[in-house]
Formats: C-alpha cells, sequence, structure tokens
C-alpha cells in the first residue's frame, strides 16, 4: 500500500564477539500496484419507488491508491438484458418515472495505476411509481367516490393513482 511507487532496500546488520557489521541489499525496482479485483460485491440502500434516491457503496477490492466511477443500469425484462442509464455516473442515483416497472442495478469500477475492475451489485425490485393519491376504500368501490381516496378528491387523468394488490375498483363510463 504504503509502498506502491517506491524502491525498496533492506538493511541487515549482525553482531557478534568481533563486532558489528552492517550491509544494505540491491534497491528493488519501484513496487508496483496490483490490479483491482473485487472482493466482496457492492450493495444498493433505498427504496425502489419512483422519485426516491437509491444509493451504492463501492464494496471491497484489491489494490491500492483507488479511485471509483459507477454506471447505474435499468432492466425491463426481468434482469435478461440490462442497459446504462443515461447520465446515471455518480454513487446515488434518483428513481424516474420511467424505472417504474423496471428493476435497477449499479456497477462500480475501480481504478489505479496497474488498470480496473468491475462488480456489479444484486438487482432491486421492480420499481414502483410514485403516487400522487391512493387508494383507501377497501376491497371493492367506486373510483368515483371522494372519500376512497387519500387525497379526499377523485385523481384526475394527470394523477398517478395507486391501487392495492387484490382491490378491485370499478370505473363507470359516460360523464363523471
Amino acid at each position: 500500500g504504503a509502498n506502491v511507487g517506491q524502491v525498496l532496500r533492506a538493511q541487515i546488520t549482525a553482531s557478534n564477539s568481533a563486532g558489528t557489521t552492517t550491509t544494505s541489499s540491491a534497491p528493488t525496482g519501484a513496487v508496483a500496484d496490483t490490479i483491482p479485483a473485487g472482493t466482496a460485491a457492492p450493495t444498493i440502500s433505498g427504496t425502489a419507488t419512483a422519485g426516491q434516491t437509491l444509493a451504492v457503496t463501492t464494496g471491497s477490492f484489491t489494490g491500492d491508491n483507488l479511485s471509483y466511477s459507477y454506471v447505474w443500469l435499468r432492466s425491463g425484462d426481468g434482469g435478461n438484458t440490462w442497459s446504462a442509464i443515461s447520465g446515471a455516473t455518480s454513487a446515488t442515483y434518483v428513481l424516474q418515472g420511467t424505472d417504474a416497472g423496471t428493476e435497477v442495478e449499479a456497477q462500480v469500477t475501480a481504478t489505479n495505476s496497474a488498470g480496473s475492475g468491475t462488480e456489479t451489485t444484486g438487482a432491486t425490485s421492480a420499481v414502483v411509481p410514485s403516487c400522487s393519491d391512493s387508494w383507501t376504500g377497501g376491497t371493492s368501490g367506486s373510483w368515483t367516490t371522494a372519500s376512497s381516496w387519500s387525497s379526499g378528491s377523485v385523481p384526475s387523468s394527470t394523477d398517478t393513482a395507486c391501487i392495492p394488490s387484490g382491490d378491485t375498483v370499478t370505473i363507470s363510463s359516460g360523464t363523471q
């Protein structure tokens, strides 16, 4: 670690009844760093909900004098294929509405004078949309009942309404 880039020489001292003498070894070449290799995967913390911030740790890598870079990835097919999220290159990422229904993971690359190594986190659960209004009307009811919504009013076409799994909401046709 601390000796990377330094030239080393050993000094040897021998003593006996006749006296003491000291000698030095030939110098080494400069001590080289090692290419980073992952020893513990990075992890993501945060809530997989649009509008929330996720953060990634660096994990652990071998080598010294490391710098880190990040790439956040998205999968819309259950983790079979992954695509880099444009502009998402820091240790944190704010989930967007376009992330809803996808999984997200991060790649961390450690770099030093000898090279670089990359490790990937596990994927988040599917990102859920950020709800502007939530159904509170129980297991069944009518969309147009204002008291059945957390906001106290019926959601408009620009709201993101969330309905708990297993609940049924009836939407009537015609003029509302």
